[in-house]
């Protein structure tokens, strides 16, 4: 017994290398991870001399709201600002209500060759979408004349 509570003693004495090996790790991929996000915030609060200084800044010497201004006033961002929400918003909206409905009606019927679509339905998604820009820019120019619109870029991501 005296033996077992010196053993417990002698390891409360020790330093626990394991947990702040694993704090360190965990703060250091938390930094790596958030400095481009800094990065970015950091130089759009920047005046327009202290973007192009060199060597650059760590930290912004001036506080300025005038890049956001001078993006927000252009016509042609705003715009295209509110294409890019459209077109997010009725891509997220299409697949979620495809994904459900699918989802569902695989989970909870019985049918033969249920292995089999979901093996093709995870194949695909390992397919890189780059790979489908060159047919789908054949069909939608082609025999589908939607080039330029917001169903031929909704209609491949949904």
């Amino acid at each position: 017994m005296q033996e077992r509570a010196r053993a417990l003693r002698k390891r409360e004495g020790r330093i626990p290398w394991g947990k702040i090996g694993r704090y360190t790790a965990v703060v250091l991929i938390v930094f790596v991870a958030l400095a481009p996000l800094y990065w970015s915030i950091a130089t759009a609060v920047k005046s327009g001399l202290e973007l192009n200084a060199s060597p650059p800044t760590l930290f912004p010497h001036t506080f300025s709201l005038e890049n956001f201004q001078t993006d927000l006033s252009l016509s042609t961002f705003t715009h295209d600002l509110l294409n890019s929400t459209i077109i997010a918003a009725v891509t997220t909206l299409l697949a979620l209500l495809v994904g459900i409905l699918c989802a569902y009606a695989i989970a909870r019927t019985k049918f033969r060759g249920k292995a089999i679509v979901l093996g093709i339905t995870l194949s695909v998604a390992l397919l890189p979408f780059i790979a489908m820009v060159g047919p789908l820019f054949v069909v939608f120019t082609g025999p589908i004349p939607v080039y330029n619109t917001y169903i031929a870029l909704i209609s491949p991501t949904s």
